[in-house]
């Protein structure tokens, strides 16, 4: 076997056995394989690059066997939830902590230009960071932990998440490669978290000015996406990874729970088409992106009344966005990212159709109270006011989010 467990020179081999675990609750049918490392000669059986073995040997079957390709690239590394948070999902009907800090964190990632902006964005969001200093050190940051309170008032409790944990490209020196160098990083991480410190949230406003300027940088983001090789795969990437934080920043403040479950989706998917070469970070465009604006707008203005029908059109630009990635990945014929940035689409696809039927609603209940207090004189009129009264369907929107799982 790839693994060694067979080698002849072993004097007695590795006893192993492959279990069928059945479908995961992605709906996934999969085995475990389980072996006794201790021989029994008493000596041990070392697994060299183990994971790395399994992950050829899945893709050498599923060309074999013509299968789906289903292995996950070596990319930017976003973690499933477990079982155990998915079903407290389902039982509860909130989303896990595990996903809210995940989003709030990608979305003032992505917002920020340098660190001392993340660590502003993110205490706006209601985060509360943790930071970990070097050995020894007093000036040096080498990793970060966040929790996000149940209420705002809540301080015990507190479920801290390490950017790792998060995801491979939320981790600090992942986030480093795509910010500025920022010389005051060490003293905004200690005011961060001095005893009392505490950070306003964040109040959307009505400012037409920033929807205009993000829908501006979404056509100079499409612009630079056709001017760039299919074959750029590193720039894709950090089109998807900046993507991602969009989408999560709309989903961080749209105040309608049932558009930012989607929109959460489409984050996590299209987080998923980003790729990294091993052991390096995705890194900063070359002229400094232009989709960092858009997320800086939304948590401006994302959950302002005024700027609905302006940030659905930012949502439908950014599905066509996330569909440009998917095509562009299919091209290339790297299908695995292709299907996460087809996902996204699909997901941003039904945000927006929830959001024009939530714009529309207050205009039909104006109707409707407007049609009930006219006196009803025939049975027309009767038959109008029927009319009037009846709400269009969510197109299957509930059935959506139960195949999620959410």
């Amino acid at each position: 076997m790839r693994l060694g467990f067979g080698e002849p020179h072993s004097p007695t081999g590795v006893r192993w056995v492959a279990v069928h675990h059945g479908k995961s609750t992605a709906g996934n049918d999969h085995i475990h394989l389980v072996a006794n490392l201790v021989r029994e000669d008493g000596g041990t059986h070392w697994l060299r690059s183990d994971y790395t073995v399994l992950r050829a040997v899945a893709k050498e079957m599923e060309a074999r066997f013509g299968l789906a390709d289903r292995t996950a690239p070596i990319g930017a590394g976003t973690p499933e939830l477990s079982r155990v948070e998915v079903a407290r999902q389902l039982n509860t009907q909130r989303e896990s902590d595990r996903e809210v800090v995940r989003r709030s964190v990608r979305s003032a990632a992505t917002a920020a230009r340098t660190e001392s902006e993340f660590i502003g964005h993110a205490r706006a969001n209601g985060l509360i960071l943790r930071p970990r200093w070097g050995k020894g050190a007093s000036t040096d940051v080498t990793g970060y932990a966040a929790a996000r309170p149940s209420t705002d008032t809540a301080t015990d409790s507190l479920v801290f998440f390490s950017g790792l944990a998060l995801g491979r490209d939320l981790s600090l020196p992942a986030l480093r490669a795509g910010w500025d160098p920022d010389p005051r990083a060490a003293a905004a991480w200690r005011a961060a978290t001095h005893r009392g410190a505490t950070a306003p949230r964040r109040t959307p406003v009505h400012d037409p000015r920033a929807v205009t300027a993000a829908g501006q940088a979404l056509t100079a983001a499409q612009q630079r996406m056709a001017a760039t090789p299919v074959g750029d795969r590193a720039a894709w990437s950090a089109f998807a990874r900046d993507g991602a934080g969009v989408f999560a920043a709309m989903a961080q403040q749209l105040p309608d729970r049932r558009v930012r479950t989607p929109l959460t989706q489409a984050a996590h998917a299209l987080a998923c088409a980003a790729w990294r070469a091993p052991h390096r970070h995705i890194e900063r465009p070359p002229d400094g992106g232009a989709l960092w604006r858009v997320a800086q707008a939304m948590l401006t203005v994302g959950g302002a009344q005024s700027e609905v029908f302006g940030t659905l059109v930012l949502v439908q630009q950014m599905m066509r966005l996330a569909q440009t990635i998917s095509d562009t990945h299919e091209t290339a014929g790297r299908l695995g990212q292709a299907r996460w940035a087809a996902e996204a689409a699909d997901r941003a696809r039904v945000a927006a159709h929830r959001m024009q039927t939530s714009a529309a609603s207050p205009t039909r209940e104006r109707a409707a109270v407007a049609q009930r207090a006219v006196p009803e004189s025939g049975g027309a009129a009767g038959k109008r006011t029927n009319r009037s009264r009846q709400r269009p369907s969510d197109s299957g929107a509930g059935r959506e989010d139960r195949e999620w799982g959410r």
